[in-house]
């Protein structure tokens, strides 16, 4: 490896020769050179169509856009007001600290941008957005604020300026409160706090006076009280915090996990309601659980503290799909948001800096309901955020996704899809220029797949059932196997030979820099692209991994059919603990997990308690430049890092000069990522050297051999 500033770049993309590019920019006053050398890269070059993927995907642009192109959307999209219109909210009639809904004022500043505007919250104080819940079973209404087809907008604001949803109604069960902001097919957009030190602050206000109301914070936290007995469905906790007491015929539905940011593990459930026992009394109100599926909270435990989130949380503070250019969100700050915070899909070159999801007072344990930062798009930076115990995964670079071709839909240069629906019926997916991928089933390996460039897609049909959209692509240039491929995939006899992903790049470049994570529900950092850099950052307490690279073909969670095999990936200077799941239903619950998964096998089939274990490819090289260095990884319930089929020229996976301690807490020896510091799964070749392991567990597993451990 060669080191330029605190940047790794592997071998195989080091200078040599004058065919090298040289890209100069100049960040936070350091000026950065990188260099690459397209012979380098190992990949196939057996047709011009595939030499085609390899230059505008791969060799000449997607290392550089890897590390680089979140820097120069960091560095390049600052406007001054000066350069463009200035729409001031104020104009419009919002005015904060009035007690007033803002929602129609804000509406028609944005409906009065025009391309390359800037719309600015020009008074510091508090914005209302009063939003209203739609009931269980109801479409989702629309959203508070919407944009689309605009470009270069920017949605900046003065000091102290938030965001107040006043309320969630909690009486509704099942109820879902709309998205606050959606964006659609704008380019170069912005949302661009103050300054470091005064973001702007999305939140929600809490309970309304008196106490308590229907209306209020969309979660509870307390601690457990009465556990449950064999074959009763229910657990009493109490809740001490008087703005997130409920009130009498309130019965909202929960999801509720362990929340302890001293121990691995979560037991979370799913299915239930809570109602409240009694008024409250003495600064403490007791709550009740009924679970109807699963027993894991037969696991809880008195003293335990519980986080449940209230209804339904599948709502987004901000959402912006489909642009072109540069998408930088910074200096923004959401608290107790009920849903999802940042939400950003199909787009180019994506910047999240300064970003953070936290509780607004630090004896809470919520900061958003779901995801904190989900990105999908060919170049991501995210860098200098935190994610402070969000109700799902905490930060998302995501990947293409496992799509459904369409049976008898193929023509000469078109077949149909069946891929994910697109919110709120804007077609999110794909971009002309995309390359949809075909990959075969039994050699998922690069050299294998198959791919062709999309020049339209068309939306076909959005049915009832089962929630998905038929998209019609046609397509250009094509690897010579590609309709072959296709065909195999078009036959219903043929379906599980090959694998169609949607229209979006698979080889994604993200770097997540000096980012902070504690106690996220789901995973800490999901990695579903392809090349990947995670340095100087901080992952505490993530429920089922505190990092996820890679992902499968598995339609269950973490994998939902999405991601593909890591083909470069950098984990360096690192303090990852306490991670991983003690619940035995759960087969992903280390540190680190690198793998693809392309099938599964239920418990009834191979004896082990875990819900349903994947299933990993035969080959030995389908990952490769994987270096895990100078990191702390430690208290992990199964394995410290678990890596699977990693192998190839650039050297396979590389373990070194890390701190290993007390791994494997489980115990557990059924599935191959327990019970030992380092689990390295039908792998072709590897060092693991220099690296400190402070017990006595096992240090490596290694199951073929061709890793090279020295201690």
């Amino acid at each position: 490896m060669e080191q330029i500033g605190s940047i790794f770049l592997p071998h195989m993309f080091q200078l040599q020769g004058s065919d090298a590019i040289a890209e100069r920019i100049r960040y936070t006053g350091a000026e950065l050179m990188f260099v690459l050398n397209a012979q380098r890269c190992f990949f196939p070059s057996e047709s011009p169509t595939r030499q085609k993927f390899m230059t505008t995907t791969r060799a000449s642009q997607i290392f550089l856009r890897f590390l680089l192109a979140g820097f120069i959307a960091s560095v390049c999209v600052s406007r001054t007001l000066a350069q463009s219109g200035v729409i001031r909210v104020s104009a419009y009639g919002a005015m904060p600290n009035d007690g007033m809904d803002d929602v129609r004022g804000i509406a028609a500043a944005i409906a009065a941008l025009q391309a390359g505007d800037t719309l600015l919250f020009d008074n510091g104080g508090i914005y209302e957005l009063h939003c209203k819940t739609d009931p269980a079973g109801a479409s989702q209404g629309p959203p508070l604020f919407k944009l689309e087809n605009k470009p270069n907008i920017t949605i900046t604001c003065v000091q102290g300026v938030r965001l107040e949803i006043p309320t969630f109604d909690r009486s509704l069960a099942g109820g879902r409160m709309r998205n606050i902001f959606e964006i659609y097919n704008c380019d170069n957009f912005s949302v661009l706090g103050a300054s470091p030190t005064d973001p702007l602050v999305i939140t929600t206000r809490g309970t309304t006076r008196p106490v308590p109301s229907k209306m209020g914070h969309a979660f509870l936290q307390g601690v457990v009280t009465q556990t449950a007995t064999s074959g009763v469905g229910t657990v009493r906790m109490q809740v001490n915090d008087p703005d997130l007491f409920l009130p009498p015929n309130c019965f909202p539905t929960v999801w509720a996990w362990v929340s302890d940011d001293e121990q691995a593990g979560q037991r979370a459930m799913y299915e239930g309601k809570v109602r409240a026992v009694a008024p409250p009394s003495g600064g403490v109100q007791t709550v009740e659980f009924t679970f109807s599926t699963g027993g894991r909270y037969q696991q809880w435990r008195l003293g335990e503290e519980v986080v449940a989130i209230l209804n339904k949380t599948d709502c987004y503070a901000f959402t912006v799909y489909h642009g072109n250019g540069r998408t930088v969100f910074r200096d923004i700050v959401a608290e107790h948001l009920p849903g999802k915070f940042i939400q950003a899909g199909n787009l180019e070159n994506v910047a999240v800096e300064r970003v953070h999801a936290r509780p607004a007072i630090n004896t809470r344990r919520l900061s958003v309901a779901r995801d904190g930062i989900n990105v999908e798009a060919a170049s991501v930076l995210i860098q200098d955020c935190e994610v402070i115990y969000p109700g799902d995964d905490a930060i998302v670079s995501n990947a293409t996704a496992l799509c459904h071709v369409v049976p008898n839909s193929q023509s000469n240069n078109s077949f149909d899809v069946r891929s994910a629906s697109p919110l709120n019926q804007w077609p999110s997916r794909p971009k002309p220029g995309a390359w949809i991928v075909i990959v075969p089933r039994n050699n998922p390996s690069f050299n294998a797949w198959e791919y062709a460039q999309i020049s339209s897609a068309t939306l076909v049909a959005i049915p009832r059932k089962p929630y998905s959209a038929i998209y019609r692509y046609t397509w250009q240039a094509a690897t010579p196997n590609f309709k072959a491929a296709l065909a195999a995939a078009n036959n219903p006899n043929q379906t599980t030979q090959y694998l169609v992903f949607n229209a979006q790049s698979s080889i994604l470049g993200c770097a997540i820099l000096n980012c902070n994570v504690v106690g996220p529900r789901g995973v800490g950092i999901q990695l579903r692209g392809g090349f990947n850099n995670v340095q100087t950052c901080r992952i505490h307490g993530a429920s089922i991994a505190g990092v996820h690279a890679g992902g499968g073909l598995i339609d269950r969670y973490p994998w939902y059919g999405t991601g593909t095999p890591m083909l470069g990936l950098t984990i360096d200077g690192c303090s990852i603990d306490h991670c991983g799941n003690v619940d035995e239903t759960m087969p992903i619950t280390g540190a680190i997990e690198i793998a693809w998964a392309d099938g599964e096998v239920p418990p009834w089939q191979t004896g082990c308690p875990y819900g349903y274990d994947p299933v990993y490819p035969a080959s030995m090289q389908l990952q490769d430049n994987i270096l895990i260095t100078n990191n702390f990884i430690g208290y992990s319930s199964r394995a410290g890092l678990f890596a699977a089929n990693v192998g190839g020229p650039g050297g396979g996976i590389q373990v070194l000069n890390n701190t290993f301690m007390k791994n494997g807490l489980s115990n557990l020896n059924c599935y191959p990522s327990t019970n030992s510091h380092i689990s390295i799964h039908n792998s072709a070749n590897g060092l693991v050297s220099n690296n400190t392991f402070s017990d006595d567990r096992v240090p490596l597993k290694d199951d073929t051999g061709n890793i090279v451990f020295i201690p």
